[in-house]
């Protein structure tokens, strides 16, 4: 087997959810407003809840919450000044030669701390959060196992800055196109019932942080259907995080 057979079959799984990504962003443009505003397929958590969430402190308080993709945005190269570009190439960047030490150390970055825990081990690609059960299985025994959602860290889930890029990018954009299918719902119905035709201006309920709450129920799917993208992520957790082996190796050094 090739040593660079692992590698591949990374980037091709990352691959799949940039496609799924796209994919998902596509079917949502083709769909009216309806239910935009009572079943949003992705919405950014408030610093607030991200802070609970990341602490332990109390469980995610959304039943419907599949993931949670923590992807700030990436930081511009100090010479260029601009910000990596996107990329969805088949085929994996090669490694970059190694850069000459500065004179004088660079102070490092917000985009690159977060690449080790804080005894030092190397970020894990995923963690798991507890979050509130699902209205179809509230009143069951509690022998039931406490649902959990998976939290993806974006630099360990896209090491490649360009992949990731690319991954911000269309977050992003299926964030727009939620927004722009919110204001179509919310317009559509004030000029049926007023007769009106007016804008409507809305405040976000806190400061949006860098994670990204991706959601799957009964509603979502009349709308559009985020289980391909939430398999692709989980397939990709399963090929390289500790699903196979506890705390180290993938499933290609299992022997």
């Amino acid at each position: 087997m090739p040593s660079s057979l692992p590698e591949y079959v990374g980037h091709l799984l990352r691959l799949r959810i940039l496609q799924e990504l796209e994919l998902l962003v596509e079917r949502l443009q083709a769909r009216p407003p309806h239910g935009a505003e009572e079943a949003p397929l992705l919405r950014r958590l408030t610093w607030k809840e991200f802070s609970a969430v990341r602490a332990g402190r109390e469980p995610l308080q959304d039943p419907d919450a599949v993931a949670i993709l923590v992807v700030p945005p990436l930081n511009r190269d100090p010479t260029t000044k601009t910000r990596p570009a996107p990329t969805t190439s088949p085929l994996p960047e090669p490694e970059p030669e190694p850069e000459p030490e500065p004179e004088t150390p660079l102070p490092l970055a917000l985009e690159e701390r977060p690449r080790t825990t804080n005894d030092g081990r190397p970020l894990p690609l995923s963690t798991m959060c507890y979050a509130v059960s699902p209205k179809d299985t509230q009143g069951l025994p509690d022998v039931i196992t406490p649902m959990k959602v998976p939290l993806y860290n974006g630099v360990a889930l896209f090491p490649s800055k360009a992949q990731r890029a690319a991954f911000h990018e269309r977050l992003c954009k299926l964030l727009e196109v939620e927004r722009d299918a919110r204001w179509r719902q919310h317009y559509l119905t004030l000029s049926s019932e007023s007769g009106e035709n007016r804008l409507v201006t809305r405040h976000p309920k806190g400061l949006a942080s860098p994670a990204f709450l991706l959601r799957s129920s009964a509603e979502t799917v009349l709308r559009a259907d985020t289980v391909p993208l939430t398999i692709a992520l989980w397939r990709l957790r399963m090929w390289e995080s500790d699903s196979w082996e506890r705390g180290e190796g993938t499933w290609a050094t299992i022997v």
